[in-house]
């Protein structure tokens, strides 16, 4: 995950005070490699040095030509006044600091990158599909411990629910009052802006420590959108260079956002239930993936088979489908009925199994631990 590096310069020495403890302090650490200036002189001595910087966030009174004239990241000001703000260059100094940050970069990737339908992703972030072919296998409960396992690992995770019928609301929450389904009106109208909304539009739970974005059950937008137009929702989510994991959750019908997910994940989590009609439509649909994917697709590749519920055996007649498992998560006889997230997120034999998934099959520096 690359670091934005930042000089914030600012007379205001207890502003800039309460910035910096900020950001070393919470999550925005892992985003920005941060200096603080509160002078024209130990802001000159940054820029004379060899040390490359993305973007300068100052007072205007700080701005001089001479400084600055072969700068090549962008500038923008902090104005001490909401009616001093008249362009895209300028920021409310007065202003919660998560605030601020999120417009600060929402400005900087609008004006520093655009993303172009033919890119790929930057490669620094991977991308991990979980699909089911049939429903209530347990596929968003995968999704989310796993999101959850990571975020306490360290890593930077941004959960994408593609479902139809989401139940993302039962997992990821926040108090943020910022509907992120706008995002679809820019994929549409206003590419060119879409990473910078990126960052205004997602929210974050700050128990699970994961980004996601907020849109109601069955949103209209999402179903409307082509492949090409999820796959570059994707590529600019990783595009941002914040995330270390995507993690998509698919839908079982196979539509437009599954087959985008498909395309875009480097590894597939594929949930099987410790039923045969699990193994028998996942058997049909892979017959059938070149028929709905055209050939040459490579799914196959990515797939890592998952058993839930398992209870100990595979039935014999489930061996006979020749399916290479890589991983069994038990049957919790707890989560019947389900009541809460935390009962989801702190079974102690679950997130065993999962840990011993995550090493198996995700390239991780730090060993999770269980929830609770």
């Amino acid at each position: 995950m690359k670091k934005i590096k930042l000089i914030v310069a600012d007379h205001d020495a207890a502003f800039l005070q309460s910035f910096g403890e900020y950001v070393l302090s919470s999550d925005a650490q892992h985003q920005f490699d941060l200096k603080l200036c509160t002078s024209e002189e130990s802001l000159g001595r940054y820029l004379e040095s060899d040390e490359h910087f993305d973007l300068i966030l100052l007072k205007p009174e700080l701005y001089k030509q001479e400084q600055l004239h072969s700068f090549r990241g962008i500038i923008l000001y902090l104005e001490e006044a909401k009616k001093d703000i008249e362009t895209n260059q300028q920021l409310f100094k007065y202003q919660p600091i998560t605030k601020l940050l999120s417009d600060m970069l929402s400005l900087y990737y609008e004006q520093n990158k655009s993303l172009d339908a033919n890119n790929g992703t930057t490669g620094r972030t991977s991308i991990i599909g979980f699909y089911s072919a049939t429903g209530g296998a347990g596929k968003t409960t995968l999704a989310a411990n796993m999101s959850r396992q990571l975020a306490i690992m360290g890593k930077k995770i941004f959960y994408l629910n593609f479902e139809v019928l989401n139940s993302r609301e039962l997992y990821f929450r926040s108090d943020e009052d910022k509907p992120s389904l706008e995002v679809f009106y820019y994929l549409k109208a206003k590419p060119h802006q879409l990473m910078s909304k990126v960052e205004t539009l997602k929210k974050h739970d700050p128990l699970m420590n994961v980004d996601y974005f907020d849109w109601p059950t069955n949103p209209e937008e999402m179903l409307e959108a082509t492949k090409d137009e999820i796959l570059k929702l994707i590529q600019a989510i990783s595009a941002t260079d914040q995330y270390d994991y995507i993690l998509i959750d698919m839908d079982s019908s196979f539509q437009v956002l599954s087959q985008a997910a498909f395309a875009a994940c480097d590894q597939l989590f594929w949930l099987l239930n410790n039923d045969m009609q699990s193994f028998h439509k996942t058997n049909e649909l892979l017959k059938n993936l070149d028929q709905l994917l055209g050939k040459g697709h490579g799914v196959q590749e990515k797939i890592e088979y998952i058993v839930n519920r398992f209870t100990g055996h595979v039935s014999e007649p489930f061996i006979t489908y020749d399916f290479a498992i890589k991983g069994y998560l038990p049957y919790v006889q707890e989560w019947n009925p389900l009541v809460d997230r935390d009962q989801m997120m702190s079974h102690p034999h679950y997130t065993q199994e999962l840990l011993a998934i995550i090493r198996g099959l995700v390239e991780t520096s730090k060993e999770g631990a269980p929830n609770g």
